[in-house]
């Protein structure tokens, strides 16, 4: 059980100093220019451990900073890192039960005494926790409860963070500019602090969703919703990864694996929303077998212009057009313009290697070993190569989600024809 995360602006920098400090970072920055070098040390390691428990006091935006460094599928960072990161996904420290308490009790007033809460929290997370609550009907609902305070927090670790950033930048070599990477940030954290916007995408995905699909949202229960509690209906089922270690048929995982990549595709381009959190541990099957959505914190909407630009930049990548493939990505931020006729060509390699699920004929297996170390050194050759290119700021969180994906079809050793789904959802013609 952790104390409460440090709200003073003031020792908030200073944990997140001295974290980054202890992290060692010109010894992991030598392991970042050996590309494959044999491990990383145990003295590296030990400092990476200290850094999550930093992190995971802090909660907040240096957590969630901490969860996407876990997510890194391009073999920037070292894998005995990632491994240690990847404890922040879905094991971070609950807070004192207490505290929580204060936050219900505080916000909902009179209406607290109308829910009886199991105060052993279901779940911990970068911005509050989660619990079961029976109403006076003794029907089942979840609760998200925000951290007191954690919303005033963004402005002063946004600030420390930025300091650190071109540290890491330098010692690699490059001169990127990441204020677009940083404003991308920023606006998904304000949107995943904000509860009252992801209520409303809670309704908007319960609107959305018909009863003959394959996918099951929550009903909100605004009543019990405020500035920093969300209320929903209690969806039965159990997470995917405990699905898959009940090792489901063939059959069933095939109908899993089609429900998760028709959700996103339809998210994306016919509801133009996107629930872009990679973390399928947010996801249940249901007892009916459809797919339970339950996070909608990190919910992102794009416009019409840009998904039918994304569209195009896919049907490129299909049609082997790469002119019009740099066009668009530069278009997307994807690549600067000013880069190399060298870092072009590892770019446009790079982006062959990602579509080729969708280009390749017959079943892909998702499972190939060899084609996900294609994918990590293609992504290496390219920023090795690259001086000038950030990380892509409109793509950010969408490519994420498709990270995500990618990996739980993955584990789940899912060989799949992509072709059926192209047609449908990407050539409209």
């Amino acid at each position: 059980m952790s104390k409460s995360p440090p709200k003073n602006k003031f020792m908030r920098s200073a944990k997140l100093l001295s974290a980054a400090g202890k992290f060692a970072v010109g010894e992991v920055s030598r392991r970042y220019k050996s590309e494959y070098s044999s491990r990383v040390n145990d003295a590296v390691i030990a400092r990476a451990v200290k850094l999550v428990q930093s992190l995971d006091h802090l909660k907040g935006f240096p957590l969630k900073l901490g969860q996407l460094l876990s997510l890194d599928t391009t073999g920037i960072l070292p894998d005995e890192i990632r491994q240690v990161f990847i404890k922040l996904q879905s094991n971070a420290t609950p807070v004192d039960h207490e505290l929580m308490k204060s936050v219900f009790e505080k916000e909902l007033a009179q209406q607290a005494h109308q829910l009886q809460v199991d105060w052993n929290s279901i779940a911990s997370a970068s911005l509050g926790q989660v619990y079961l609550a029976k109403d006076q009907n003794q029907e089942k609902l979840v609760l998200k409860i925000q951290y007191p305070g954690i919303e005033s927090s963004l402005e002063g670790d946004m600030f420390i963070i930025k300091k650190l950033t071109p540290m890491l930048t330098a010692l690699s070599g490059k001169q990127i500019d990441l204020d677009g990477v940083f404003s991308e940030l920023k606006e998904m954290f304000e949107k995943e602090v904000d509860y009252r916007n992801e209520a409303r995408m809670i309704e908007k995905f319960s609107n959305l969703i018909r009863e003959e699909d394959t996918w099951r949202s929550p009903r909100l229960r605004r009543e019990f919703c405020s500035d920093h509690i969300i209320a929903m209906e209690y969806l039965e089922g159990i997470s995917i990864q405990t699905w898959i270690h009940e090792n489901p048929s063939k059959v069933q995982k095939l109908e899993i694996a089609k429900t998760c990549i028709d959700l996103f595709c339809c998210e994306l381009f016919e509801w133009n929303l996107v629930q872009t959190d990679p973390n399928f541990a947010n996801f249940l099957i249901c007892p009916d077998g459809k797919l339970g959505l339950l996070d909608f914190g990190a919910t992102q909407e794009f416009d019409h212009q840009f998904v039918e630009k994304y569209r195009a930049l896919l049907i490129a990548l299909r049609n082997s057009s790469p002119r019009e493939v740099l066009r668009l990505s530069e278009e997307f931020d994807l690549i600067d313009p000013r880069e190399s006729e060298l870092a072009q060509q590892s770019y446009l390699k790079m982006v062959e290697i990602s579509v080729r699920p969708f280009v390749q004929k017959g079943e892909f297996y998702f499972r190939d070993d060899e084609y996900l170390e294609l994918t990590k050194k293609s992504s290496w050759d390219f920023i090795k190569h690259a001086k000038y290119s950030p990380p892509p700021r409109h793509l950010l969180f969408l490519h994420r989600k498709l990270g995500g994906l990618y990996n739980l079809l993955h584990q789940m050793d899912i060989k799949l024809d992509l072709d059926t789904f192209w047609q449908r959802w990407i050539d409209k013609n």
